[in-house]
C-alpha cells in the first residue's frame, strides 16, 4: 500500500488569530507498507494501535477547517491538550503492554509535533528521556497527520537495527 499524508495548513491559518495563529505548517510524507523487505533501510511495522475519540470532550469541534470562513481554528485548545496527553500516554502504554515490552525497550519515541507541551508531558507521564524523542516542531511549526513521520525520516540514519520506535499521535477532531 502505499500510504500518503499531507497538511497545507498556511493556505487556512490566520496569523492573527491569538489563540492557534502561529501553530501552523505545512508537510507531507509517502511510504510503501509492504511485506516485503524493499532495502536495508526498510522499517518493520510491529503493531498498531488505533482509537477515535470524537465522542469525548469536545473532540469533534477541538480543531475545525472552514476554508471560506475563518480558516483553521482551535476554540477549545485546553481540551485537545489535556486529552492529547491522556489518550497518547495510555495507547503508548496499552502498545507496549500488548507487546510484552517495557518504556526502557523504546530507543526512540516520536510524538504528533503538534504542541511542545503536550510532547514533554507525554514522554514525563511515559518516563522517557529528552535524548529519546525526535522533534521538529520549533522548525516545522505543526505540520499535522505528517508530522510523526516527518520526524521518522529526519532522524532515521538515527536507528539502528533492532531498535525500537514508537509513533504516538493524536487529531485535534480527537
Amino acid at each position: 500500500a502505499l500510504v500518503v499524508a499531507s497538511e497545507h495548513n498556511t493556505a487556512y491559518f490566520n496569523e492573527t488569530d491569538p489563540t492557534s495563529g502561529h501553530l501552523w505548517g505545512d508537510g507531507a510524507v509517502a511510504a510503501i507498507v509492504t511485506k516485503e523487505k524493499l532495502s536495508e533501510k526498510s522499517l518493520k511495522i510491529k503493531d498498531i494501535v488505533t482509537y477515535g475519540h470524537a465522542n469525548e470532550g469536545k473532540g469533534n469541534n477541538g480543531v475545525v477547517l472552514h476554508p471560506n470562513n475563518g480558516g483553521i481554528k482551535m476554540p477549545y485548545g485546553k481540551d485537545v491538550f489535556i486529552h492529547a496527553i491522556q489518550h497518547m500516554t495510555k495507547r503508548v502504554e496499552e502498545l507496549l503492554e500488548r507487546n510484552n515490552l517495557d518504556i526502557n525497550s523504546i530507543d526512540y519515541f516520536i510524538p504528533h509535533q503538534a504542541n511542545i507541551r503536550i510532547i514533554n508531558k507525554v514522554a514525563e507521564n511515559l518516563n522517557i528521556s529528552k535524548e529519546k524523542v525526535f522533534l521538529n516542531i520549533e522548525e516545522l511549526g505543526n505540520t499535522g497527520c505528517p508530522s510523526s513521520p516527518i520526524a521518522l525520516s529526519q532522524n532515521i540514519d538515527k536507528l539502528k537495527k533492532g531498535d525500537i520506535a514508537v509513533l504516538s499521535v493524536f487529531g485535534g477532531g480527537y
